[in-house]
């Protein structure tokens, strides 16, 4: 992962593995995961995770979906 530092408030910032958007690292551990994730491709992993290893009909899903779907 290749992290840039904003000169104005010295936060990282990195190109997500997987849509390629520039994004600043929150804190919260998604830009440790695989080189760094978006929050969007993080709970999409999350989502496609969550249906296969409980099914479309789970909680489990419905929250990462939720997740997922607030972020668009």
């Amino acid at each position: 992962m290749t992290t840039k530092y904003n000169r104005i408030s010295n936060k990282g910032t990195y190109h997500c593995e997987l849509c390629n958007k520039l994004t600043r690292d929150t804190g919260h551990g998604e830009a440790d995961i695989n080189g760094g994730y978006c929050k969007k491709c993080l709970y999409e992993c999350y989502m496609e995770n969550a249906a296969a290893d409980y099914g479309i009909d789970s909680e489990q899903y419905a929250s990462a979906k939720a997740d997922y779907e607030a972020c668009a």
